[in-house]
């Protein structure tokens, strides 16, 4: 009964290879019809699907030290040394991590109008409580026009900072 089966399916694979290779214009002899043959068949598909769904070589290679140079806007740049780590899937690089770098030099974007303050979060703090004071004077006194533009610069600070936990 198997072999009646097997010998079928042959049958019916070659008719279709047969119809198909026919409708393209191509004549090629047919392969005989035995087990072998759906046996030959079946494995060529499985090889085939196991090549499509191959997924891409992944390597990862890692740098202990390595000097770092990352642009900023047109003019600017950070030089960095720390350890990186790169991600290379099917030969393309696709991910650079930079752990936890040291800053060694940098050169302020003239995005930032070429200059940027850094102070202490000691005195940000004592700049911001200072302008709390004067603001909440002004609007006890009826300026509520001068106390809203404190107001104003207060919300540029806290927007800009502060910036803790940095490692550099």
């Amino acid at each position: 009964m198997k072999k009646i089966i097997a010998i079928l399916l042959v049958f019916m694979i070659v008719l279709l290879v047969g119809c198909s290779k026919e409708s393209a214009g191509t004549a090629e002899t047919e392969p005989s019809g035995t087990s072998e043959t759906v046996a030959s068949v079946e494995q060529s598909a499985q090889s085939d699907q196991a090549e499509q769904t191959e997924q891409p070589l992944v390597i990862s290679e890692r740098y202990e030290q390595l000097y770092v140079d990352i642009g900023v806007g047109e003019d600017g740049f950070y030089g960095l040394m720390a350890p990186v780590d790169f991600t290379f899937e099917g030969g393309e690089l696709t991910q650079i991590y930079i752990d936890n770098p040291a800053l060694l030099y940098f050169c302020v974007s003239s995005r930032y109008d070429n200059g940027v303050y850094i102070l202490k979060l000691t005195e940000g703090d004592q700049i911001i409580e200072a302008l709390c004071s004067v603001r909440d004077a002004l609007d006890e006194s009826g300026k509520s026009d001068l106390a809203n533009r404190i107001t104003e610069v207060l919300d540029i600070l806290n927007k800009s900072g502060p910036i803790i936990s940095a490692s550099t």
